[in-house]
């Protein structure tokens, strides 16, 4: 994320947004879009009024002025783009309902993904988001011009689920897979050396340790690394402006 971040931002002119799925978070759909969405309405309120109102218009003809609360509860930010929006004249049950909201939604993004101005949805942690969101995920694929890049732990993703048809391309959409390997030992003195920020010569010592406890998973050099400064054995030397530590404790 680090380096497509600001790729697509400054270089392409687009828009990155993210959001993180949580355990805990499964019993309330959609509440990772209704972060990102609520970002993305901010960059596009911070691009100035001429983008704004260029947006607001393609919404409007395209769903009209009726957006109604189909969409308040996802993106609550979108009223300061199309300004306040009449209630719903009828109230729409069941399959109609979902293929309205489907449908103001992919329009939202389509109108703001632009081949001048692409938009990258990043969504961390997709094992444990719940169906109703996988299903926004999947409609988005596959009739926005949004590109949504998905991370995911393999051994929490079961073969029958959703996610899992998903992934095997049962569900209609193409995906593309990349296994993320571990970390060798550059890898690691390359991370360790910049989360430091000393150089790879003097934190070699260190990342020899970190990739023989964490066997190069990213994840788990980030946290030991975390871990080893919150339990004071990873320690900020100000004066000399470096990180100290004692190999016999670690």
């Amino acid at each position: 994320r680090r380096a497509v971040c600001p790729w697509i931002t400054r270089d392409c002119h687009g828009y990155f947004v993210e959001g993180k799925f949580d355990q805990m978070q499964k019993a309330r759909p959609y509440s990772t879009f209704r972060t990102a969405f609520g970002d993305l309405c901010e960059m596009i309120l911070a691009r100035g009024d001429e983008t704004t109102s260029m947006i607001s218009n393609i919404i409007i003809r395209a769903v009209g002025r009726s957006v109604g609360s189909i969409t308040s509860e996802i993106i609550p930010n979108l009223v300061k783009i199309i300004g306040p929006q009449p209630p719903d004249s009828t109230e729409l049950m069941g399959h109609e309902r979902q293929s309205r909201f489907d449908y103001v939604i992919r329009t939202f993004v389509s109108a703001i993904s632009q081949p001048e101005h692409p938009v990258v949805i990043f969504l961390d942690d997709l094992q444990w988001a719940d169906e109703a969101s996988l299903n926004l995920m999947r409609t988005l694929v596959m009739k926005s011009s949004a590109m949504i890049v998905g991370s995911y732990r393999e051994d929490e993703v079961s073969p029958d689920s959703f996610l899992g048809k998903l992934l095997r391309g049962e569900e209609a959409i193409n995906v593309s897979q990349i296994r993320v390997q571990p970390l060798d030992k550059s890898a690691v003195e390359n991370l360790v050396s910049y989360a430091l920020r000393m150089s790879r010569r003097l934190i070699r010592p260190l990342a020899d340790v970190v990739l023989n406890k964490t066997d190069g998973n990213t994840f788990f050099v980030v946290h030991l690394l975390v871990t080893l400064r919150d339990g004071g054995l990873l320690l900020y030397d100000s004066k000399h402006q470096l990180w100290r530590w004692n190999l016999d404790e670690l």
